[in-house]
């Protein structure tokens, strides 16, 4: 049997837990993988210690620690939101801030994050974001994203959906819910954190950022397969089929980012959105034209056939959300829940009841008060 020994809180508190058999907790999806750089990885909630020492003494792996007091979040009143504003820092100094509530009428500028949940926190290796009125626990994922974010140097206030909604108050998840879509077409920009660094995604991002902008030549009445129909006149700078640039895109349109059900609000929404991969960084409706090129050219390239070559074989959720958010915003035309569901029917999500909360706001049938998130 494989034991993981995983040392943590190295300058505080600084303890061990031993954990049975890693890969079952993989398979479990107890434990997640990254592969940027070398292998790192974050053990759940639910993943299941042999053994447990801290050189500190802790009552219990629910409480935040010694010393320390949990965030406890305040009432919400009828129309409001709450924002962080994260307080300047480099590396891996603590995220530190604080948690005000604003009128979604009247936010002021802000930026909304948009983010894989992944595995739930886990107490026994905690991540933490610091305020004047307490601790909250992070996953890794959205402690990757805000770390990002603070090396840029962003002074706006953030909005993020596991810090600014009490996720212990289902009465509050609940009409929050339903202020999300509000919420991510008042943002002044959506920042899309896909993930670190890894795969040769900067390469990738590089390579579809020097591809130019789409002419549109859209008719008055286009039909949802006219979305991509564009003029000849680009710039050319489409890779050669034989470059293994290909395989780079197909990895970064494969993360995970563009198959979570709570995505496609996100960017569909959105007025403007910003990929960030790691430091790499391009506009979305860049990516997705550049897409698009991509596609396009390189499966009709002269001697090779296009009934057997397809080059980036992962790219249908990418051109799914690029061509509902391009219907909605250039066409002004919604689809129907059933369409959406049909559309998005390999996104996935913790709870299934979410692929439908999801896409309620983004219907033109779904008004019905039997379909509000409870």
């Amino acid at each position: 049997m494989f034991i993981l020994a995983l040392v943590f809180n190295l300058y505080t508190d600084m303890g061990i837990a031993l954990f049975a058999d890693p890969w079952q907790s993989y398979r479990k999806g107890s434990l997640s993988l990254e592969t940027y750089s070398e292998y790192q990885a974050c053990f759940g909630e639910k993943a299941p210690a042999l053994y447990v020492h801290r050189t500190a003494n802790i009552s219990g792996p629910s409480e935040v620690g010694d010393g320390d007091k949990a965030f406890k979040y305040r009432h919400l009143k009828h129309g409001e939101i709450r924002l962080l504003k994260l307080e300047p820092g480099t590396g891996g100094m603590p995220l530190k801030g604080n948690i005000r509530q604003v009128p979604i009428s009247e936010p002021g500028p802000f930026m909304a994050i948009s983010y894989v949940w992944g595995v739930a926190p886990n107490p026994l290796v905690p991540s933490y974001f610091e305020t004047p009125d307490g601790k909250m626990l992070l996953t890794h994922s959205l402690v990757s994203a805000l770390l990002q974010i603070r090396e840029r140097g962003i002074s706006s206030l953030l909005w993020a959906d596991s810090i600014c909604i009490n996720q212990g108050d289902s009465r509050e998840k609940g009409i929050q819910v339903r202020l999300m879509n509000k919420i991510f077409q008042t943002a002044d920009r959506v920042v899309a954190w896909i993930g670190h660094e890894y795969e040769g995604s900067h390469q990738a991002i590089e390579t579809l950022a020097k591809i130019g902008p789409l002419q549109n030549t859209l008719g008055s009445d286009p039909s949802a397969d006219g979305l991509l129909h564009t003029s000849r006149s680009l710039s050319r700078k489409v890779p050669d089929a034989r470059d293994n640039i290909w395989t780079k895109i197909n990895l970064l349109v494969k993360r995970p980012w563009f198959q979570r059900a709570w995505i496609v609000q996100e960017l569909v929404l959105a007025s403007k959105v910003l990929i960030v991969c790691g430091r790499s960084e391009l506009d979305w409706d860049h990516f997705f034209e550049a897409l698009t090129i991509c596609e396009r050219e390189s499966n009709t390239e002269e001697g090779l056939d296009p009934d057997t070559i397809k080059f980036l074989p992962d790219a249908g959720p990418a051109y799914a959300l690029g061509l509902t958010r391009r219907r909605l915003r250039d066409v002004a035309k919604k689809y129907s829940l059933l369409q959406l569901l049909e559309l998005f029917a390999h996104t996935k999500a913790t709870m299934e009841c979410d692929k439908l909360f999801a896409l309620l706001r983004l219907a033109y049938d779904s008004c019905n008060r039997d379909f509000n998130p409870d």
